[in-house]
């Protein structure tokens, strides 16, 4: 029987330290940390603290109306050598919005991620953001790009709001629809929002919705995960952001970003990848990565890879797979090798 951790084996005391260096094991992590920044309207800005690394990712949640912890399982193998931090938009999540506040919109979301930089006190930090909060990071990027060092944009919202009229028109696919409605009318949404939320998330609470049944089930605890009383007007608060935007073009705003910059999107929909591109194309420098399994949650049966062409662009170097709009000659020779800045 081989002796338990602490006691002596030959020379070396097999510690629960020296198990954790050896074996690499997942439990030696530390715990998250959570935190709070406060914004100039008293709004409690919260994040989740994951890893040690110097190297520090600010991490953007989709929505409009979902908080960031869906997030922490699926970027767990990007913590090795540096820090992410997860963040709630005001209004969702742990984060508050008071009354008499400033509401959550996307010129918000873009202040408060400011709010919680400086309270960190990390002076360049990544940004990587899912969904609709590839908007808000663009927006930020843009705004400050003295505190952006790169920018990962994963299964991207889009960046014209006629991409969002083109999936309306395409509709959801039957089965989603009619149960959809048959939930609403029975009461469902509002005499148990969880479970409500658990079945639906994913075509209730984005302009991009999410049909993948495997991906809906995966996210759905951490989605909604909130009071029901949150999740009662978390329809009503996705709404309120996106209604004043009115017809949307990013496109000027994506060429004010000045950060190196990797966009992520899964094989799996030709609208998804089409759009994907236009980011790409938008963004000075910029190189589109398809990778992963589910449309609009690639690590979703997107084994490895995925996450091997981010943690490469997070260290510096653009993923073998990645591709520029139009690559010069100096891009093409550099390879897997060439430095992403």
């Amino acid at each position: 029987m081989p002796p338990p951790p602490g006691r002596l084996l030959g020379r070396t005391a097999l510690t629960p330290a020296i198990l954790c260096v050896a074996l690499v094991a997942p439990a030696c992590a530390p715990p998250d940390r959570t935190g709070v920044a406060v914004a100039a309207d008293g709004a409690r800005l919260a994040y989740r603290v994951v890893g040690t690394g110097a190297d520090t990712v600010l991490v953007v949640p989709d929505g409009p109306a979902l908080p960031a912890a869906y997030l922490r399982g699926p970027l767990a193998p990007l913590t090795r050598g540096r820090t992410l931090v997860l963040v709630d938009p005001r209004g969702r999540g742990r984060s508050t919005a008071p009354a008499g506040g400033t509401p959550p919109s996307l010129a918000a979301d873009v202040a408060d991620l400011e709010r919680v930089r400086a309270a960190l006190g990390v002076q360049r930090p990544a940004l990587l953001a899912h969904g609709w909060g590839a908007a808000t990071a663009v927006h930020y990027a843009a705004a400050h790009p003295a505190h952006v060092r790169r920018l990962v944009l994963v299964a991207p919202v889009y960046p014209r709001a006629r991409w969002s009229w083109a999936y309306a028109v395409r509709g959801l696919p039957a089965r989603y629809g009619a149960s959809l409605r048959a939930a609403r009318a029975a009461g469902l949404d509002t005499g148990n929002p969880r479970a409500f939320c658990e079945r639906f998330w994913g075509v209730w609470l984005s302009p991009a919705v999410v049909t993948d049944d495997e991906a809906v089930r995966s996210a759905a605890p951490a989605v909604c995960d909130a009071p029901p009383a949150r999740l009662r007007g978390a329809e009503a608060l996705a709404r309120s952001v996106v209604a004043p935007l009115g017809d949307w073009q990013w496109g000027r705003v994506a060429a004010a970003v000045r950060a190196p910059a990797l966009v992520v999107v899964a094989p799996a929909d030709t609208l998804e990848t089409r759009t994907a591109a236009e980011w790409r194309d938008s963004i000075p420098g910029a190189r589109l990565l398809t990778a992963g399994g589910a449309a609009r949650l690639p690590w979703v049966r997107g084994g490895e890879g995925w996450h091997r062409g981010v943690d490469a662009f997070l260290q510096g170097r653009w993923p073998a797979a990645a591709h520029a709009a139009t690559p010069s000659p100096v891009v093409a020779t550099r390879g897997a090798a060439g430095r992403a800045s």
